[in-house]
C-alpha cells in the first residue's frame, strides 16, 4: 500500500490513465471545498464502525479462549465440571 504525497501528482497520472474520472474526482474534490466536509458524519460512522469492529475483536477472543474448554468438556476431559 503506497502513501499518497502528493494528490496532485496522482491526479495527474489519474487523467493520463482516465480522463473521465480524474474529472469527477476533481468535480468532487470542489464540491467538499465548496460544501464543506460532513465531519461529524464521518466520525459518527467512524465510532460506529469502531465500535462493532472492537465488539466482533473481543467476541472471537472470547470464544477462542471458551471453546477449546467446551470442546473438552464434551469429550470428557473437562476437569472442573463446570
Amino acid at each position: 500500500l503506497e502513501v499518497l504525497q502528493d494528490a496532485e501528482a496522482w491526479m495527474v497520472e489519474l487523467a493520463r490513465r482516465d480522463a473521465l474520472l480524474a474529472v469527477r474526482v476533481c468535480e468532487a474534490r470542489d464540491g467538499y471545498a465548496r460544501e464543506g466536509f460532513g465531519w461529524d458524519d464521518l466520525k459518527r460512522v467512524v465510532l460506529e464502525d469502531l465500535q462493532a469492529a472492537n465488539e466482533d475483536t473481543l467476541r472471537a477472543a472470547l470464544r477462542a479462549q471458551y471453546e477449546p474448554a467446551a470442546d473438552a468438556d464434551a469429550a470428557g476431559g473437562g476437569g472442573a465440571g463446570w
